[in-house]
């Protein structure tokens, strides 16, 4: 079996920790310094690869995480900001806003009301 190129060795690790510390605030540096390459090297690999930067890759992953959370939880919407590392309740829901369109609460009413 042939081995797997190096670059595609660490990108994986790099994306397996991007959506594995997703909900924890990662910054692109503790992505460089998880797969021990310098800022340049990971920007061009991810454009390259996946047509985004880490720091875009990390947002998408944030928000993956904090739908499916807010989509599957049935923890309090201010327990969901903490454990997504928001700094209160009402910077989690004017980012949820923000990305989504409505509000952490009315997104889990509407999912419920469309089962």
């Amino acid at each position: 079996m042939p081995k797997a190129p190096e670059s595609t060795i660490w990108m994986d690790d790099a994306l397996n920790y991007i959506r594995n510390h997703a909900c924890e605030n990662i910054s692109v540096k503790d992505v460089m310094r998880h797969v021990d390459k310098s800022r340049k090297s990971l920007e061009r690999h991810f454009v390259a690869v996946l047509g985004k930067t880490p720091k875009e890759v990390i947002h998408d992953e944030r928000l993956r995480a904090v739908v499916a959370m807010v989509d599957e939880s049935e923890l309090a919407i201010g327990e969901l900001a903490e454990k997504c590392s928001f700094s209160s309740h009402s910077a989690f829901t004017i980012y949820f806003k923000r990305m989504v369109g409505v509000t952490p609460t009315q997104y889990r009413a509407s999912k419920r009301t469309a089962l």
